[in-house]
């Protein structure tokens, strides 16, 4: 073991490192810990840092806690925690793959920041030119239109590296929903089936009509899915600007995000 002082938070950490570590079921040929000395004795165990890793191939993962990193910039935020997975142990579907988690975001004013992200689950893969990302990230507070509150941000997207193109189709479920299924998350919850039935409501309780049907189409036209971008960012939604996003179209057909409920109520937990 060694001991030293942070040059960040000026408190003393405690480094080991050891053979043969098993974390989540898997056995690693390596394990790092890093803890804040001062605080071994307290529910978390004062560990600031662990990385389990092999090292042919490259796989591994790295959990970390801010608050035990640098109790200075991290004062008011004892209960964040992130997990950082990568692999380059070829599957099926990727080359390599990587898979980030966090947890316990402090939720702020709800009034002074209403789209704060409570936790977030994303997977990123990639095969050759070929890169999938899709995930979810949580927003307890987060409300559009009308006084409904908790949506979770869905997303998937697939693109090519070289030419700088991708393909995303975004959905806004409430974050308690407890469903997996493509279909419920990024179509019967798609961001203009949500903020249709949104300003609907709103019109209602406001005017006591509801409005044009194909005003508010025109209104949401960019929130058609899928939407296309370029490394210019968005171009489109709807329909594709060439053949050459065609590919990737029919790619993320076979994407889909995580529960929403199972982010909210994500954990993660040090060895």
């Amino acid at each position: 073991m060694v001991t030293y002082m942070s040059n960040d938070d000026q408190r003393t950490k405690n480094l080991a490192v050891s053979k043969v570590a098993l974390y989540n079921g898997r056995t690693y040929q390596f394990r790092l810990t890093i803890t804040d000395a001062a605080s071994e004795g307290s529910q978390d165990g004062g560990k600031a840092m662990q990385i389990f890793w092999n090292t042919s191939p490259i796989d591994g993962v790295a959990i970390l806690k801010p608050y035990n990193i640098d109790r200075l910039k991290n004062s008011n935020d004892t209960s964040a925690i992130y997990s950082i997975e990568y692999s380059e142990v070829p599957t099926n579907d990727y080359d390599s793959h990587m898979q980030i988690e966090i947890a316990g975001l402090p939720m702020p004013d709800a009034d002074l920041e209403p789209y704060a992200i409570h936790s977030l689950k994303m997977f990123a893969g990639k095969k050759g030119d070929e890169v999938d990302v899709f995930g979810n990230s949580d927003h307890p507070n987060a409300k559009f239109f009308t006084q409904d509150l908790g949506f979770d941000w869905a997303f998937v997207a697939s693109g090519f590296d070289q030419q700088n193109i991708a393909v995303a189709e975004v959905g806004l479920p409430p974050c308690m929903l407890d469903d997996n299924t493509r279909k419920v998350l990024l179509q019967d919850y798609s961001i203009k089936s949500v903020f249709t039935e949104q300003i609907n409501k709103w019109f209602l309780a406001t005017y006591g009509i509801r409005p044009d049907s194909t005003d508010l189409s025109k209104y949401l036209h960019n929130a058609d899915a899928p939407g296309f971008f370029s490394n210019q960012g968005f171009i489109q939604a709807g329909t594709a600007p060439s053949v050459q996003y065609d590919p990737l179209v029919s790619r993320i057909q076979a994407l889909s995000p995580f529960s929403p409920k199972s982010v909210h109520d994500l954990t993660i937990n040090f060895q």
